[in-house]
């Protein structure tokens, strides 16, 4: 799931504005995609993971599991291959579940006239691109559809992942707050205090970290592993900023400002682990000036995060907090809506059960697809 649609964050801002002159009729799934292979449950209902969602998740993950050897699902140890690539299935389809589930909770529901508007402006632009955002279309909507077949999904899934996105876009807003005329939060359902933000700060859910990221295939493996090597090498996190400075593209002032090293603070809940589960398991397994390893992050949404980062460990002290205080609340507050989607998909990955259809699923054949 990689630079396909999802033109969702750029859209929110006028999508309820527009009128959408171009539409483009939905593609009803097959008898086969949309049947239900897996059943999660939660609070009374149950959400179903049809065959195209598994598909898709599967063709995404794959070489997670195989590393990159497609015989072994055909193989003498297939069914120890299935059953890891299933454990990453369910928890993948709990999460985007849980979004729905959390954000219906609160009163937004996601299958609404203006999540449906959000589907058809995302389409459209998709298939036709939008010039005043540079975005570039697929050019036809045929072409649309084989680029989404391409990485494994159809017209369903991918109208539920903006709907996810959407929602947890709504989520988000609905927790934060909007910014009023004198630039403070207001209607927002967290306690935004300076008290509140310290007590974050403070705690074991928060780090504070140099991040230098690649955008994918701007470089090769064996270069990115030297440039980590590079990086562990020097001295202090003064000299590791100034090297990550002169060979990535990562803004400047996230790095250093007047010399004295920035960072950024991330949540133990605050990046949407549907994709950063392993930037966020290494980041807060790490010891002060300590450097990660390689970390690929692949399928988000907006197709431009897609690539690797290389994280170095800081020491969390009060200039930051006191000079990044806007930085630790966009922390903070995608933190708070974490755990509650979190707890969500906690339940909903333990509820997860395979139905009849699910041995139906020949997943040597899902390698070719």
């Amino acid at each position: 799931m990689k630079k396909i649609l999802l033109l969702i964050v750029a859209l929110f801002a006028t999508v309820a504005l527009c009128s959408c002159s171009n539409t483009y009729d939905p593609v009803p799934s097959t008898e086969e995609e949309a049947r239900v292979v897996i059943e999660l449950n939660i609070d009374g209902t149950r959400y179903d993971v049809k065959y195209e969602l598994y598909r898709a998740l599967f063709i995404g993950n794959r070489a997670v599991v195989d590393g990159g050897d497609t015989t072994v699902w055909s193989g003498d140890n297939a069914d120890e291959y299935i059953t890891k690539i299933n454990e990453i299935i369910k928890e993948k389809a709990s999460y985007i579940y849980s979004v729905l589930h959390a954000a219906i909770k609160v009163g937004i529901n996601p299958y609404s006239i203006d999540a449906d508007n959000v589907v058809a402006e995302a389409i459209r632009i998709s298939v036709e691109g939008d010039d005043n955002k540079g975005y570039t279309g697929h050019g036809s909507y045929e072409n649309y559809l084989s680029a989404l077949a391409a990485e494994g999904l159809n017209y369903s899934v991918a109208d539920l992942l903006i709907r996810y996105s959407w929602a947890y876009e709504k989520l988000y807003t609905y927790y934060k707050g909007t910014t009023d005329s004198f630039g403070n939060l207001t209607g927002g359902k967290l306690d935004t205090s300076d008290q509140a933000l310290l007590e974050f700060y403070n705690s074991d859910d928060a780090i504070r970290v140099l991040d230098a990221f690649f955008a994918e295939g701007i470089r090769t493996d064996f270069w990115l592993e030297s440039f980590r090597n590079t990086l562990a090498s020097k001295d202090s996190d003064v000299q590791k900023a100034l090297y990550i400075i002169t060979n990535s593209s990562v803004v400047s002032s996230e790095l250093l400002i007047e010399g004295e090293v920035v960072g950024i603070t991330v949540g133990r809940y605050s990046l949407e682990e549907l994709y950063y589960s392993e930037y966020t398991s290494v980041a807060f397994s790490m010891q002060p000036g300590e450097v990660s390893g390689v970390i690929h992050v692949d399928g988000v949404n907006d197709g431009e995060s897609d690539g690797a980062h290389i994280i170095v460990k800081l020491d969390k002290d009060e200039a930051y907090f006191n000079n990044q205080k806007d930085a630790v609340l966009e922390a903070y507050i995608s933190n708070e809506i974490g755990k509650v989607i979190y707890s969500a998909k906690s339940t909903l990955f333990a509820s997860a059960s395979l139905t009849e259809n699910y041995s139906k699923i020949t997943h040597s054949a899902l390698v070719s697809k």
